[in-house]
């Protein structure tokens, strides 16, 4: 089966007091943005929820250190205080949450049935069809 993870990453609030003071405005912004991503992996497979989030950070950290004002070895450690592409670097200036996915949208069906009268066709098969399934749902719900 495949997984996937979805994942926030945001600054740390060492970020948040260093990055305005060490780099010009529009590059610490670059790096002060939260950032969403995600990770799919097979359950017949090594990977496992924490080794997942540690390929995130190091591919973050290598993905951040490919602009322009990182990319060299002594602009990574005056800004990052390392070139290293590890997990304690990520961690000193990033957190990395994971984003529960545990409500598809497919639950949210009752919602729009409890107001189907007021939904107007839109004009596309797929979800005029999607519509008029949950319309008729409702209508079976109600009593006689």
């Amino acid at each position: 089966m495949k997984h996937t993870t979805y994942f926030q990453i945001e600054p740390s609030a060492v970020a948040l007091a260093t990055f305005p003071s060490v780099l010009a405005a529009e590059e610490a912004d670059i790096l002060l943005q939260p950032v969403l991503t995600s990770r799919s992996w097979s359950d017949r497979s090594a990977w496992r929820q924490e080794a997942v989030a540690m390929a995130v950070k190091l591919l973050y950290l290598a993905r951040v250190r490919e602009y322009e004002f990182l990319s060299s070895s002594s602009d990574a450690r005056r800004v990052l205080g390392s070139d290293g592409i590890t997990v304690q670097v990520f961690d000193r200036w990033w957190i990395l949450r994971e984003m529960p996915w545990e409500e598809p949208s497919e639950h949210w069906e009752d919602y729009l049935a409890a107001v189907s009268e007021h939904v107007e066709a839109t004009g596309d098969l797929a979800v005029d069809d999607m519509l008029r399934v949950i319309s008729e749902r409702q209508a079976s719900a109600r009593p006689s």
